[in-house]
């Protein structure tokens, strides 16, 4: 909590000698929730973060990367990748992420913007605790809607699978969004999934974004658990920077 204190007084005072640009980066982070815009062709970011959890005492953290590259019109091509560390001894990078991001439709009017997104992880690539068994899929359908000049909100419906079983995730999300000022944003957000195997799992988290630039954005946010089949806490901050061919 401090920790994410103290990140966000320095964003602050950063900002006074930075200008702004009329359109800045979006991205996929923090939220759990992503962006149903989808890159240009030939823009280049990276999107990359610090993650720690607390369960039941115990801290687990994780930085993670996320590439986008704009492939061509209304579609992108995706690759992630996270390293593991933290007090269980599980250590090393996870497995290898890909995957694509396709507009499907623009929000017109009372209808939202609409996109698609999968990925494809990897068995055969990363530290062998963190591994699936299996190649496995996940996708979500991404819907977004301004509500007027400084408020937004972005939902996500979609489906997971862990890589070990055949039991599948659905999941939600549903985070709100503010522009409080031309360089600053905040916003709450609440997710979760639905396992087959179990009972359902609920989360909430909110926090800052904070435009430098026009292609450079920090972030940092925390979250808590609102039941005991979750993290009971956690917290993050990250970086992300855009670019063009």
């Amino acid at each position: 909590m401090k920790s994410c204190k103290v990140l966000l007084i320095i964003l602050v005072s950063l900002i006074s000698y930075s200008g702004f640009a009329q359109t800045p980066i979006v991205t996929d982070r923090p939220d759990a929730t992503e962006a149903s815009n989808v890159m240009d062709p030939g823009a280049f970011q990276i999107e990359t973060g610090y993650l720690n959890t607390c369960f039941n005492g115990k801290h687990q953290s994780a930085g993670d990367a996320l590439f986008r590259i704009g492939f061509f019109k209304g579609t992108e091509l995706r690759l992630i990748n996270t390293y593991q560390f933290g007090d269980e001894g599980i250590s090393g990078f996870g497995p290898l992420k890909t995957g694509m991001k396709m507009a499907l439709r623009d929000e017109i009017g009372k209808w939202p913007a609409v996109s698609f997104l999968g990925h494809v992880t990897f068995d055969n690539f990363g530290d062998e605790q963190q591994r699936p068994n299996n190649i496995t899929p996940d996708f979500r359908f991404l819907m977004s809607k301004t509500i007027n000049d400084i408020f937004s909100v972005a939902w996500n419906l979609g489906m997971e699978w862990d890589g070990v079983t055949s039991v599948s995730r659905p999941l939600y999300t549903c985070s709100f969004g503010a522009a409080i000022t031309d360089w600053l944003g905040a916003y709450s957000e609440v997710f979760g999934y639905f396992p087959e195997d179990q009972g359902p799992e609920h989360s909430f988290n909110a926090g800052f974004i904070v435009w430098l630039i026009e292609d450079v954005q920090l972030d940092a946010y925390i979250g808590k658990g609102l039941n005991d089949r979750v993290v009971d806490n956690f917290f993050g901050m990250g970086v992300s920077w855009r670019a063009f061919k």
